[in-house]
């Protein structure tokens, strides 16, 4: 996962932003995390921010974070035409359950490839169609997808797929009768 972005304005980088861990060293994880940097390119000035245990500053900081999160969840559904709320509280369960979602500028969230493969695996064996191995058919799929990435994208836009990938990372699917206790 990439955590240093750069901050464009008219294609011009201004700023490069990495993530901390406690003794002020880059690191590449949300996980290890206990900081942010920000240097400003043209003056090669950085601001460096560690995180202070149960303080006011946490809370404002997580406060902030959330509300901008739930803003940009709701931005998103509603430019796929999709239900704000459930963008919302389906992102907000994957927080709860300590799930790191890693967002790039190249399209959004990025697959869990270990969950998509187990779905991928759930959904041959619903079908009748199980392989003999599961747990070599798991790892078969996780070497193809490291090979070319656009596999597992590709596996992902199966509609049987997605609804068992939603379901073993704790996102929300809605249903016919859903829908059908709008018009009851």
């Amino acid at each position: 996962m990439n955590t240093q972005v750069d901050t464009e304005v008219s294609e011009r980088r201004v700023a490069k932003h990495s993530l901390l861990n406690k003794q002020g060293e880059a690191v590449e994880d949300f996980e290890e995390a206990t900081g942010i940097r920000y240097q400003d390119i043209a003056s090669g000035v950085t601001f460096d921010y560690q995180l202070k245990g149960d303080s006011d500053a946490l809370r404002m900081l997580a406060l902030f974070g959330a509300r901008t999160l739930a803003t940009n969840e709701a931005s998103a559904a509603r430019q796929k035409d999709g239900d704000q709320i459930e963008a919302i509280k389906a992102r907000f369960a994957l927080i709860d359950s300590g799930t790191w979602v890693d967002r790039t500028r190249e399209g959004g969230p990025r697959l869990d490839h270990a969950k998509l493969a187990t779905a991928v695996v759930n959904v041959f064996t619903n079908a009748g169609k199980a392989p003999a191995d599961p747990a070599a058919a798991v790892e078969k799929l996780l070497k193809n997808w490291a090979e070319d990435p656009k596999k597992a994208s590709i596996a992902h836009s199966v509609p049987e797929v997605r609804d068992e990938y939603a379901k073993l990372t704790g996102k929300t699917t809605r249903t016919v009768d859903d829908l059908m206790a709008q018009i009851a």
